[in-house]
């Protein structure tokens, strides 16, 4: 009993020195820490309106009464911390501050060559809209951010896709962040003319990327952006090379390449002179002249690069550089070619013009009497003209290019026969052996075609006839004609249309001039009649033109008092139409016409006038006439004559005639419309009540 008396007095003891110690001041300790351990100094600590600041060893000291505490940690870079602190346990209280940064590192590389890159980076805070750009001269690059809010980072390279990533701190497995960038490229295709060769790409500096065979023309392959010197080999054709620029992912890329051949054409080709030309469009090429066989040779220096033998055509492979080129023909002078330049520029066919040899042209001229030395002169198809000179008795020799000839002499009296005036020379070297036949020259004839009245005849029809030659010629503008004629008995006849033709017979004498053998001839003339009417009256005094629409001449005349006209003396040649013009008459025109030799064209004529006689007839309705009755018509006053009829003229309007008529002692008004077709005189009744 005495010891449990004992225990409690101690334990009021105890009691009682604590109740005791909690009304007193008491100094605390408090020592701030970060996530390493670390003291952090000049952390701000508050308890209502007390602030402490930690040293530099991230301790601070005050004085308080045990008791609950609402207090606060803060420091920059650091989340702050804010608890109620019981200070009535502890005299020294540890706490421990989280960073609010984090720091992430960064590397840009390459996805296919796992490269370093540098990009431009920008980083945009999310929370407050912030961008910044990021150095990445070194990699890899670490950033400071805060672990509190969301970022975006976007990663632009001309060269790569652009890409953007979003960044938070609780969604980092590490500090190590590496973004691979994916190469911009386009698909680029290449027709080209070689069915099958080699490729090959190379960058600017000429450092060879990629080389790969195509076939069936084309190629196809996927390039990143840049700058590519592209070669194409073909043992074919000609290296060709071609720079290209690749600076849109977007679209696709065509190319279309067409590479030069090694193969070159050689034409051959007889000609009036020696030349060499490389031609444009070899496939429309046809080769002037038929030949043998031509013999060619192309050298380089000594070294014969090729030899062949062609009709017209032959096929080489020449590689660029420099070539002389030699040609033989049966028919032509040898050809030498030296310095025949050969590059990835050069046509690829070429006519060798190889100059033909001569004919030898020996003959002679028969002629039906001695005539001595005669000058005979050849001309070709372009007018060149070559001479020689007979001997006393008609022989001559001469050389002449190939080509096709008319052959004359020249002599007043007489001329080669027409069987022997044309020769085709085809075989250049052959010799062509004549036998020239010479005749009389033609006789001349000339002369006028004229009408009657002396007026000149163009175009006039002059039919001649000589045994059993027979020629037709034509008047110039002047009615003129001449022509040679062969020497006999000449039937002659001059013809025009609308004229009656004339014949003459004449005894042409060798060598003579007939001139001034004239035609006249007489006019064929008819006439063209008919009546004008409105349809049921004749109409006089109209004026009628009959006009020529062939010669562009006119006539005129005037209708009768029965309506009646006629043009008298009218040519039969050309064709007609009649015009009619009249101010109170709508015009007419007739279908074209031709007038018959003896035979008188009748045309009658129905004119419309331009405006409408109507005849109103006024009655009562017991059939009587209502005379001197006062009518109004378009408000315009009228009155009925003893046989209650009115006339009045009516325009047309709207292509149709309306009239307005009031009768105010009968209270009669009504609006009449007529037909635009409708034929003057018209009548129309109005019956009163």
């Amino acid at each position: 009993m005495k010891i449990k008396i004992l225990f409690i007095l101690i334990l009021l003891f105890f009691i009682g020195s604590a109740l005791a110690t909690s009304e007193n001041l008491t100094e605390y300790t408090i020592i701030v820490l970060d996530e390493n351990q670390s003291p952090i100094a000049n952390a701000n600590i508050k308890i209502g309106d007390l602030d402490l600041f930690t040293n530099s060893k991230g301790k601070t000291s005050l004085q308080l009464y045990p008791a609950l505490y609402d207090m606060s940690i803060t420091k920059e870079n650091y989340f702050t911390l804010s608890k109620n602190i019981d200070f009535s346990i502890e005299r020294q209280k540890t706490f421990i501050l989280e960073k609010d940064f984090f720091y992430l590192n960064i590397s840009i590389i390459d996805e296919d060559t796992k490269s370093s890159l540098f990009a431009d980076v920008n980083l945009i805070n999310v929370d407050t809209k912030e961008t910044s750009s990021i150095d990445l001269s070194t990699s890899p690059t670490s950033i400071k951010l805060k672990k509190s809010e969301k970022y975006f980072l976007e990663i632009d390279h001309n060269d790569y896709v652009k890409q953007t990533l979003n960044i938070e701190y609780n969604k980092i497995i590490d500090d190590f962040l590496i973004i691979t960038l994916k190469k911009k490229t386009s698909i680029v295709n290449f027709s080209l003319n070689i069915e099958s060769g080699i490729i090959k790409f190379f960058d600017k500096n000429e450092n060879l990327l990629k080389e790969e065979t195509f076939n069936e023309n084309f190629y196809s392959s996927k390039l990143s952006y840049g700058e590519y010197f592209i070669e194409i080999n073909n043992s074919n054709y000609f290296s060709l090379s071609q720079s290209i620029t690749i600076d849109d992912f977007i679209k696709n890329y065509s190319f279309s390449l067409n590479a030069k051949q090694k193969v070159f054409q050689i034409y051959f080709e007889l000609n009036s002179i020696q030349d060499l030309i490389f031609l444009d469009d070899f496939q429309n090429y046809i080769p002037k002249t038929s030949i043998l066989p031509t013999n060619f040779i192309i050298k380089q220096g000594d070294k014969i690069i090729t030899t062949g033998s062609a009709i017209t055509v032959g096929a080489v492979t020449l590689e660029e550089g420099t070539y002389d080129l030699y040609a033989e023909n049966p028919f032509a002078y040898p050809f030498v070619k030296k310095q025949l330049n050969i590059s990835k520029t050069s046509k690829n066919n070429f006519l060798v013009k190889l100059k033909k040899l001569p004919v030898y042209i020996s003959g002679n001229i028969n002629f039906p009497t001695t005539q001595g030395a005669i000058d005979i002169i050849f001309e070709d198809e372009k007018n060149h003209l070559y001479s020689t000179l007979s001997d006393k008795n008609g022989i001559f020799n001469a050389f002449l290019p190939v080509g096709n000839y008319k052959i004359k002499i020249e002599n007043s009296h007489y001329s080669l026969k027409e069987k022997d005036d044309s020769f085709s020379f085809e075989v250049p070297g052959k010799t062509y052996s004549l036998s020239l036949n010479a005749e009389n020259l033609d006789s001349f004839i000339s002369g006028h075609i004229k009408s009657t009245n002396n007026i000149p005849l163009a175009n006039a029809k002059i039919n001649i006839k000589v045994g059993k030659s027979e020629k037709t010629i034509f008047s110039d503008e002047n009615g003129f004609f001449s022509t040679d004629v062969k020497n006999g008995l000449a039937v002659i006849k001059a013809y025009k249309n609308g004229y009656y033709s004339k014949g003459n017979v004449k005894k042409i004498h060798p060598q003579s001039q007939n001139e001034n053998f004239n035609f006249y001839l007489e006019e064929i003339l008819s006439s063209v009649t008919g009546t004008i009417t409105n349809g049921i009256i004749p109409i006089n005094n109209i004026k009628v033109i009959l006009k020529n629409t062939t010669t562009d001449t006119e006539l005129s005349t005037f209708s009768n008092d029965d309506g009646s006209f006629t043009f008298k003396d009218v040519s039969v040649s050309g064709n007609y139409i009649l015009l009619i013009n009249d101010i109170n008459y709508t015009d007419f025109t007739s279908d074209n016409f031709n007038i018959s030799e003896n035979k008188s064209k009748n045309i009658n004529i129905i004119l419309n006038k331009k405006t409408l006689d109507v005849i109103f007839e006024i009655k009562n309705t017991d059939d009587n006439p209502l005379s001197t009755t006062e009518v109004f018509f378009n408000d315009i006053r009228y009155e009925t004559d003893i046989n209650g009829l009115v006339e009045i003229e009516l325009n047309k309007i709207d292509n149709k005639y309306s009239v307005k008529v009031e009768i105010p002692e009968f209270n009669f008004s009504n609006l009449l419309h007529f037909d635009e077709n409708s034929v003057s005189p018209l009548t129309q009744l109005i019956v009163l009540k």
